[in-house]
């Protein structure tokens, strides 16, 4: 071999080392040819490699299609008649056989055996048939379970060219592995089957272990730990039970500083003095326990339920470790008395007369959690409260009754203005206040089930008194108001991490007194102190930049927008009566501005207002630009709903607004702006005007937005119809058909649902477009008005027609005003096979989650709302992709102008 040196000068060398010489240019376009030459064989070659890779690739993957399965297939070279015994242990008769030993390979093949002459297979005696097939081999010694194939070619000649066969897969073991299986139904275990052990507590299907029994069934073990020092107080007890709502009375004490675990699985059991292990301020009080009572108000004379003062009660001690004691007078007269229930169960009974007792003023900040379990008396009084010591007038109170005001749980602002709820008394139970500093709400439960919430102007005029001294008081206000209610207990805590205890104290005082059941709404978060929403303004609930938001109207007809973890924006102050109609709608337009709109049901005016900034915080949301009432540009009147869409794959990048107002008739409208919002064209009829149809709208595409509607209101239609259609740039028919200019009757689109052929009624609910781009729309159908059933509709391209299946009942009405409101029923439009339907199931309303694994042909369902509150009117927060996304409303609602709801956020996955 030379080495080439280009410094060398034999550079020109002869290959047989021939002297030096500078070529002439006739030999250098001699040596070029030759170079090209070479080349394109080279490149000849490379073409004929990559064409039989490619073939070889082909015929590889070619064996895409299975043959029915062979009942046996050859070993050797046979004859092909008679029936007979192969692969050691299948005899024939009339079975389908591989052959594909033949000394002949042109008779290799599938046939049917027979007592005379054997034939081909009728689905693979021709050429094309066998072409690139596989087959499975049920039986045989040697060849049972395994996979053959063939890559006889389709252009070859069944009978004359060679056809071979090669094993693709061997899965001959599987029958034996499976064989040696239990069955899945009714399972025969053998030996000493082991499965995992269930959680302590836990209350499902899932298979009890051994272990678990013995844990469920065993007397509680208990070890001792300690808490940090901070915790630590020289009177303090605290209280264990074994966590059961069944097991209330058994009850472990012990003294300064310790809390106890489980000797099963180390947990620590939850006790209220927990809470305050690091040092929150607040008080814990508990009648069931003795060595926390005195009979003196100075704590020195023990507490002695039978003795001379007839269980006389002057001081109570606080075990939350803050010192904040409960004192009463120095009279024995005016005293409390210690007693128990007909259960057995401990409390304080005041006397109606002078009975109060007080806490000293005590520095407190932050959130408050306020939990009292409590009877209430005949006498008009305060049971509780906890008072704002710069102005004793501003007190969160426990059934406080005077001259002007009934007995209810609320604010009192000022001597003679009150804020309440509507509970009036209590009967044993668990009543609790959230107050959240940085959400300006108070939020009120019963047995852990929401019952009403109030915001803004109340709580900042109960709050802002520029001091944080509080004092907590029972039996009365101050030197009036006296109460005769019993008190079995008090937890109330201050601090950043007070509202994260509520479900913990609930369940722990209910479990403590005898309160049974007590609903729990972990998991849950209420973003509202109140508010409401319709099914007719979308998005409603809206993520943007990961951050989500909804918006509503309250109870002080404000319309608002709210993100977690951020104060409530009032888009426009109150300016209309109560009516959960009115809530508004959002989009994200194309330079991250969140634009929104809104309308009083029926009115005059219809508003939109933009972000001054594009939103990348949740504090963006804070800060609008002003409000603008749009109805000089639309030019119609008594406008309802609210529903945007942009399509900014069409030229001009079209936003549209979808209303329900008239012309001459209440009917579907829809304006359109060619700059994000800022200008419009007309509010034009979509559909004729009628018997004031209800719609549905939905962006499907950059280019495509998809509409549902119905007749009408089915209070009025007595057979309402559920019809579809389309807008590309065209408005057309399911199929495509065009429609041309609007408006439309409904006998135009595509149907449904035809009510009318069923003698049924429908009610459209939600519209989504799935992942196959099939249209998809949710409606309700009334067997009567007390029996609501959810249907899901997709349309079926090939077939050109709509299909629709039952999901779910959906029980009654919400209100009897209206007996057409089911609870209602939405997409997860990130999933369309997924739903979320609130159910009325004997009187209680409830959120399910179901799910179909086969484009909505069957469903299967789940319940996953917690809180034994009406729940209704499901939405799944668009675009948003961290757990919580599913929101509904919360609350008591007597009809659409009467409500005390909030609205819940909770994740999509949870099980009740």
């Amino acid at each position: 071999m030379t080495t080439f040196d280009p410094s060398a000068d034999d550079i020109w060398a002869d290959l047989s080392g021939g002297a030096a010489h500078n070529p002439e240019k006739g030999e250098i376009r001699t040596w070029a040819g030759t170079v090209e030459t070479a080349v394109q064989a080279l490149e000849a070659a490379d073409t004929a490699l990559d064409t039989r890779v490619d073939a070889l690739e082909a015929a590889g993957t070619g064996v895409i299609e299975h043959l029915d399965p062979v009942a046996v297939a050859t070993t050797a070279n046979i004859t092909l008649s008679g029936e007979q015994t192969l692969d050691t242990d299948v005899t024939t008769s009339a079975s389908r056989v591989l052959v594909k030993d033949q000394t002949d390979a042109s008779e290799n093949g599938v046939y049917v055996s027979a007592a005379g002459a054997w034939s081909r297979a009728t689905d693979a005696d021709t050429a094309a048939e066998i072409a690139q097939k596989a087959v499975l081999v049920e039986g045989g010694a040697t060849h049972g379970g395994q996979v053959w194939g063939t890559y006889f070619d389709a252009a070859d000649t069944l009978d004359t060219d060679d056809m071979a066969w090669v094993k693709q897969r061997d899965d001959s073991g599987m029958q034996d592995q499976l064989d040696a299986k239990a069955d899945l139904a009714s399972p025969a275990l053998t030996g000493t089957p082991t499965a995992p052990t269930a959680a302590f507590g836990t209350d499902t299907t899932q298979v009890a272990t051994t272990a678990f029994v013995q844990e469920a069934t065993a007397s509680p073990s208990y070890t001792v730990g300690t808490l940090p020092a901070a915790a630590s107080n020289a009177r303090r007890t605290v209280y264990v039970s074994d966590g059961e709502a069944t097991d209330a009375t058994p009850i472990v004490a012990f003294s300064d500083g310790e809390y106890w675990r489980r000797t099963s699985d180390q947990s620590i059991i939850w006790q209220p003095a927990h809470a305050f292990a690091d040092g929150a301020e607040g008080i814990f009080l508990d009648a069931e326990a003795d060595e926390t009572l005195w009979q003196d108000d100075a704590g020195t004379i023990a507490f002695d339920a039978g003795g001379a003062n007839d269980g006389k009660i002057g001081k109570i001690d606080d075990l939350s470790g803050n010192d904040n004691h409960m004192v009463g007078t120095a009279s024995y007269t005016s005293k409390p008395t210690y007693a128990t229930d007909g259960d057995g169960y401990r409390y304080i009974l005041g006397n109606g007369t002078n009975s109060r007792m007080a806490t000293a003023s005590f520095d407190a900040d932050g959130d408050i959690l306020f939990s009292l379990v409590a009877k209430s008396g005949t006498a008009d009084g305060v049971l509780a409260q906890i008072q704002n010591n710069t102005n004793t007038s501003h007190r969160l109170f426990v059934l406080e009754s005077a001259a002007d005001v009934p007995a209810r749980v609320g604010f009192r602002l000022d001597a003679s203005s009150y804020v309440n709820s509507p509970i009036d008394a209590l009967d044993k139970e668990v009543v609790t206040l959230k107050a959240s500093e940085q959400d300006r709400t108070v939020e009120i439960y019963v047995n852990g089930r929401f019952i009403t919430a109030f915001s803004d102007n109340p709580y900042t005029a109960w709050m802002d008194t520029g001091t944080t001294l509080k004092a907590i008081r029972l039996f009365a206000a101050a030197s009036s108001e006296y109460a005769d209610g019993r008190v079995y207990g008090l937890f109330v805590m201050f601090g950043d991490d007070a509202l994260a205890q509520a479900d913990n104290i609930v369940q722990w005082q209910a479990r403590r007194y005898g309160i049974a059941p007590v609903a729990s709404e972990a998991g849950q978060s209420r973003i509202t102190a109140s508010g409401a929403w319709t099914w007719f303004n979308d998005p409603r609930a809206l993520s943007v930049q990961g951050i989500p938001f909804i918006g509503g109207v309250n109870d002080r007809s404000e319309f608002f927008v709210k993100a977690e973890g951020q104060a409530q924006f009032t888009l426009q102050p109150e300016h209309y009566a109560q009516d959960d109609h009115d809530n508004p709608s959002f989009i994200q337009l194309r330079d991250g501005r969140v634009r929104a709109f809104w309308c009083h049901h029926n009115a005059a005016e219809i508003y939109t207002r933009v972000t001054t900034n594009p939103v990348r915080t949740a504090a963006d949301l804070q800060t609008w630009d002003a409000a603008v009432n749009l109805d000089s540009q639309f030019g119609r009147d008594f406008y309802s709903y609210t529903n945007p869409i942009q399509l900014e794959g069409l030229p001009n990048a079209p936003l549209f607004l979808f209303s329900r107002t008239r012309t001459t008739n209440w009917t579907l409208h829809v304006a359109i702006s060619y700059d994000d919002g800022d200008t419009w064209t007309t509010m034009d009829e979509v559909l004729d005007p009628g018997d004031r149809p209800y719609f549905r709208v939905i962006k499907t595409s950059p280019t495509r937005l998809d509409i549902c509607c119905n007749d009408g209101h089915p209070n009025e239609v007595t057979n309402n119809s559920t019809y579809h259609c389309f807008y590309d740039g065209a408005w057309r028919a399911s199929d495509g058909t065009d429609l041309g200019a609007a408006p439309f009757a409904q006998a135009d689109l595509t149907t449904v649902y035809d009510a009318v052929s069923l003698s049924s009624n429908s009610w459209v609910w939600d519209i989504a477009v799935d992942a196959t781009g099939a249209p998809c729309i949710l409606f309700a159908v009334f067997e009567s008005t007390t029996d609501h059933r959810y249907y899901f509709a997709r349309w079926d391209a090939a077939a050109e027609d709509w299909d629709y299946v039952e999901i779910c009942e959906a029980g009654g009405y919400l209100y009897p005003g209206e007996t057409y409101y089911s609870g209602g029923i939405a997409f997860d439009h990130d999933d369309p096979m997924t739903v979320f339907a609130a159910r009325e199931i004997s009187g209680e309303w409830s959120i399910w989650r179901y799910h179909s694994d086969f484009l909505g042909y069957s469903w299967e369902g789940a319940q996953v709302s917690r809180t034994l509150e009406k729940c209704f009117r499901p939405v799944v927060i668009r675009g948003q992709v961290e757990e919580p996304r599913l929101a509904y409303v919360v609350g008591t609602y007597d009809d659409y102008t009467t409500f005390l709801t909030t609205i819940t956020t909770q994740n999509t996955t949870d099980r009740a």
